[in-house]
């Protein structure tokens, strides 16, 4: 069977929601659930991701030989769902090609957003530090999160409002 890779854009949109002996991971993703098997059986090593959670409607995603016992690394020397390490997880899942991970490279409030939008298009092709009004702001603070040197229109499509 061919592999086939989640997409994953957003980890707050990632919720692992039970474990199973370290060998069986669920997960929901953008409301879809998963199940990832880390393991198979004593003599064979296979891990293997589906979609659903229930053993009588799981569809084949993706398969590989192998084993890992770092997938799940917990924070703050809790050991609950809650602390797992997220994007740990999914790093892993994507070096061991489960998993295809865009994150945003860029984080913009909604007014720094807003201001961008004004640029977009063929203005949008220049980076932020061509333009002395978008320099002005940013000495006031905007624009903290995202470097000068990059087109306006890449930050615009690469990035994530935040708050």
């Amino acid at each position: 069977m061919k592999n086939k890779k989640l997409v994953i854009e957003n980890l707050d949109k990632l919720k692992i929601t039970s474990i199973k002996h370290n060998d069986v991971i669920h997960f929901k993703y953008d409301r879809k659930h998963y199940t990832f098997n880390n393991g198979g059986t004593e003599s064979t090593f296979v891990m293997t991701l589906y979609e659903g959670r229930c053993k009588c409607c799981l569809k084949y995603m993706a398969s590989r030989d192998g084993r890992s016992n770092e997938l799940l690394q917990y924070k703050y020397q809790r050991t609950t769902l809650n602390s797992i390490d997220k994007e740990n997880f999914v790093m892993l899942l994507q070096e061991y090609g489960f998993v295809e991970y865009k994150a945003c490279k860029f984080k913009v409030s909604q007014n720094e957003y807003c201001i961008l939008l004004n640029f977009e298009g063929n203005l949008g092709n220049k980076p932020i530090n061509r333009y002395v009004s978008l320099l002005e702001v940013k000495k006031y603070g905007l624009f903290r999160n995202v470097p000068d040197n990059v087109s306006i229109n890449e930050i615009l499509r690469n990035c994530e409002v935040v708050g």
